[in-house]
């Protein structure tokens, strides 16, 4: 399957499934333009608890950089991803 179409074809049960099955605890998706602290997705997969931690406490960012998410929230994530390669390394990400 292409990653493009692997990635319009996800489901949350799918992500979460993968993410026990694989024992995933995080999910980095980009580097702080400033400090580059890895930024991304943390995962309970089985308390099915998500947050998303944005970055350090640079400048110019939230005051809080650590919010509640959602596997629905992962998986907008990869649904929005139109770039071949990088839909690429989210499937490999998610299925290796």
């Amino acid at each position: 399957m292409a990653a493009r179409e692997w990635c319009a074809r996800v489901t949350e049960a799918q992500l979460y499934d993968l993410a026990v099955k694989l024992n995933k605890k995080r999910w980095i998706v980009n580097d702080c333009a400033f400090c580059q602290y890895k930024c991304g997705f943390y995962f309970s997969a089985n308390k099915r608890f998500v947050v998303f931690d944005m970055g350090c406490n640079c400048p110019n960012l939230r005051t809080d950089p650590v919010r509640k998410s959602s596997w629905k929230e992962i998986l907008l994530h990869i649904r929005e991803q139109t770039d071949g390669t990088v839909a690429r390394q989210y499937m490999d990400f998610w299925t290796k």
